[in-house]
């Protein structure tokens, strides 16, 4: 997974319920392994689509939606 190092206020992350420090393990269809894999994810996406998160924050698997 990718840990997130920051949140900033009024960007997707933030708005989707992100918080430091949350472990991206899958972004839409993709699973993310490192930095690279979120980034090859994430280029699939264009401003005003919706897709699904899923984060790995402390014991817990959150699945969030998120709009780009």
């Amino acid at each position: 997974g990718m840990r997130i190092d920051a949140v900033t206020e009024d960007r997707p992350g933030f708005k989707a319920g992100l918080i430091k420090g949350d472990i991206v393990i899958k972004l839409g269809k993709d699973d993310v392994k490192d930095m690279m894999g979120y980034m090859k994810a994430l280029s699939k996406f264009k401003s005003g689509d919706t897709t699904f998160v899923v984060v790995k924050r402390e014991q817990d698997t959150i699945k969030k939606e998120v709009t780009f």
